[in-house]
C-alpha cells in the first residue's frame, strides 16, 4: 500500500486540471465544417490556443495604463498569464506540446 502526501496529491490533480482544461479549449475551438486537419493546421491551432490570453493581456494593460497612478491591479494574474504563456511557448518550440491527435481523421471523430 502506497501512502501519498497531499502535496502529491494536489499536484497530480492540478496537472490533470490543466490537462482537461487544454483538451476541453482544443475541443471548444474545433472547425465542426472539417472532417481532418493538416499539420499545418493543427499549428495554426495551436498557437490559436498559445496566444488564447492575449486579449485579456491587453485589457489588464490596459487598465494599467489608465489607473497608473493607483498601483497594479490584477498583477498576480498578469504575471500567471505571462509564465503560463512563456512556459508554454518553450514547450512548443522546445520538445513538443501534446495536443489531441487531429490529424489522424478518426481519432478526430473520437474527440469531437
Amino acid at each position: 500500500m502506497y501512502l501519498f502526501s497531499p502535496r502529491l496529491k494536489n499536484e497530480k490533480a492540478l496537472r490533470l486540471n490543466l490537462i482537461g482544461e487544454k483538451l476541453q479549449w482544443f475541443q471548444s475551438h474545433l472547425d465542426p465544417q472539417k472532417v481532418g486537419y493538416s499539420k499545418r493546421d493543427a499549428c495554426e491551432l495551436i498557437e490559436r490556443y498559445l496566444n488564447r490570453f492575449s486579449s485579456e493581456l491587453e485589457q489588464i494593460e490596459l487598465h494599467n495604463s489608465i489607473r497608473d497612478r493607483q498601483g497594479r491591479r490584477h498583477y498576480s494574474r498578469e504575471t500567471v498569464i505571462k509564465q503560463t504563456m512563456e512556459r508554454e511557448r518553450q514547450q512548443y518550440e522546445g520538445y513538443g506540446l501534446e495536443i489531441p491527435d487531429i490529424v489522424n481523421a478518426g481519432n478526430l471523430r473520437t474527440f469531437r
